[in-house]
């Protein structure tokens, strides 16, 4: 890094050090991370700023990587979530305001943020369930500060499709205190309107038909009993409420290897309930379970189906073996359910 002046105006540019050229981003950022850290030495003003304009251009570069819809820790991606929500809400009726929501396997790392946006949209309240505890209180909470921001300047950001107001969300949302939230205070969080749960999904402590919509992405398929867990959300599910489920069937050594096939696991001998993380039930299998607990299939939204390979096909394992391809080659499904 140097500095030149241009008209008494410092500017900084960047020069390439060869000795990093054989890191991989990960090591730098792991690396960065670590150094960042620890105090930062600094003899003079000079020094300062210029350490102080170097971390503004890696926060802009960073923002630019990973304000994304892949990104799940930013506001943009819960577009997609809200994408399926609106279609639901347009065409079967789905309630988007004034309910209570439960997000099944909230995540970790930034738990409140799906369900805060909801609340922005005009729901009640929600609760965040998930087993272990928040990696990062401090660093969730702000999130909640960042999605505001974002809405209220673009709210198309967060809400892709939903008709809303920015300055109509913020109001949704007035009873939080947004400045305490945005520097990671937990105190700014209204209890009686988000809360999170740690708790099992299969015994979530939620009184009977206290829930109008339930909403899941990617856990019910790494649950060792779904089948309890989807009693327990029949259990807490007000008659005529909704969920949405976003099952992923597939092998998930898969999402690391892809020349792995996606069923590849069913061909694996074994009693356990648990097999790289997943129950390998089939969505023929959850579905059946919803049929059993009152719940009415209203949106079944598949991706394309795979296809299975005749050498594949004769190394599977029973059950599979005698389930037919139209069984099998779905591995991903968006559900809209409705509780009866």
């Amino acid at each position: 890094m140097s500095e030149t002046s241009y008209g008494g105006l410092l500017r900084t540019e960047l020069h390439p050090t060869r000795s990093l050229d054989g890191m991989s981003t990960w090591e730098l950022g792991s690396g960065l991370l670590q150094r960042l850290s620890q105090p930062i030495p600094q003899d003079s003003y000079v020094e300062k700023q210029s350490h102080l304009r170097l971390l503004s251009a890696l926060r802009s570069a960073i923002e630019r990587l990973t304000e994304v819809p892949d990104n799940r820790q930013s506001p943009r991606g819960l577009a997609g979530n809200f994408g399926f929500a609106h279609y639901c809400s347009a065409n079967f009726g789905m309630p988007i305001r004034g309910v209570t929501y439960l997000d099944v396997g909230c995540g970790s790392i930034s738990p409140f943020s799906r369900m805060f946006a909801h609340l922005m949209a005009g729901a009640s309240r929600a609760a965040c369930l998930e087993l272990d505890p928040i990696q990062d209180i401090a660093g969730a909470v702000r999130m909640l500060s960042r999605i505001a921001a974002a809405v209220a300047v673009e709210p198309a950001t967060v809400f892709a499709g939903l008709p809303v107001v920015g300055h109509e969300c913020l109001a949704n949302v007035s009873d939080f205190d947004l400045a305490r939230l945005a520097h990671g205070d937990p105190g700014g969080v209204n209890l009686d309107r988000l809360i999170y749960l740690q708790r099992s999904a299969s015994d979530t402590g939620l009184p009977d038909a206290s829930v109008d919509v339930v909403v899941s992405n990617s856990v019910l398929e790494h649950l060792p009993d779904p089948e309890t867990t989807i009693a327990e959300l029949a259990r807490i599910t007000k008659p005529g409420g909704h969920a949405m489920h976003g099952i992923d069937v597939a092998d998930h050594r898969w999402y690391g290897t892809p020349s792995l096939h996606r069923l590849d696991f069913l061909s694996i001998a074994s009693k356990d309930r648990i097999l790289h993380a997943c129950n390998r039930l089939r969505l023929v299998d959850f579905e059946g379970l919803f049929d059993k607990y009152g719940f009415k299939i209203l949106v079944r939204m598949p991706n394309p189906p795979i296809e299975i390979p005749a050498e594949l096909r004769q190394r599977l394992v029973e059950p599979w073996r005698s389930m037919p391809d139209s069984q099998l080659n779905e591995t991903w499904c968006q559900y809209l359910l409705r509780r009866g």
